[in-house]
């Protein structure tokens, strides 16, 4: 019998790997879609400890990470300063 695993857990186990998370995070630069790249980094940052553990090696609190990250669908603003820390 085949032994099967979800998607998402072999792509957290994946992207744990440094090496294959600039590899995808890559890919979805090149894709040139703003909502690409978001959710890449969305689900890089589930597989390194999730967005609690970006928080505090950011020194940012988990509000401040949480907004450019959301699930589902992705809306860009151009007036929303990536960098800002406010």
């Amino acid at each position: 019998m085949r032994t099967t695993v979800k998607h998402d857990d072999y792509m957290r186990k994946r992207l744990a790997d440094a090496t294959h998370a600039a590899e995808y995070l890559q890919a979805a630069l090149e894709d040139g879609e703003p909502a690409v790249m978001l959710l890449a980094l969305r689900r890089i940052a589930e597989a390194r400890g999730g967005m609690a553990n970006l928080a505090r090696t950011t020194g940012r609190s988990r509000e401040l990470v949480q907004p450019p990250l959301p699930y589902g669908r992705v809306r860009i603003s151009r007036r929303w300063p990536l960098g800002s820390s406010k």
